[in-house]
């Protein structure tokens, strides 16, 4: 469950992305506003990192990098870097998505390292 049951979550929902199975909840929030990231013919995710999606989204919806600045490329890098195991290709649960997101904020001038912040995210949470 995404919120506290107290809450009127419907009132606070009103884009979904995810990389998991679709609860099939929420189902106002369609068409652009809900993009699931699964495959549910191969019964797996086609990204590894839900930011990854995010991402696409902000890219897609500006038509440029250029909105994403250090701190939102360094957020999103650690996200896709920490569920991918940095592109560990021998865990292989990172997709070419992936791989291209990360590349391309791996581009952001004054963003983290990435194998600097996976390892620093790694072992914080070791």
């Amino acid at each position: 469950k995404l919120l506290d049951n107290n809450i009127n979550k419907d009132e606070l929902i009103d884009v979904i992305i995810d990389h998991h199975v679709d609860n099939n909840e929420y189902l106002y929030c369609k068409d652009n506003n809900r993009n699931i990231c699964y495959d549910i013919i191969t019964n797996k995710a086609t990204i590894g990192s839900t930011c990854t999606a995010i991402y696409e989204t902000i890219i897609n919806d500006n038509q440029s990098i250029d909105i994403i600045d250090s701190n939102i490329s360094t957020l999103l890098k650690g996200v896709i870097a920490l569920d991918t195991f940095n592109m560990n290709r021998e865990i292989n649960k990172g997709t070419s998505r992936d791989q291209l997101a990360l590349d391309s904020l791996d581009q952001i001038p004054y963003s983290m390292n990435r194998n600097d912040l996976f390892n620093t995210l790694k072992d914080a949470k070791t």
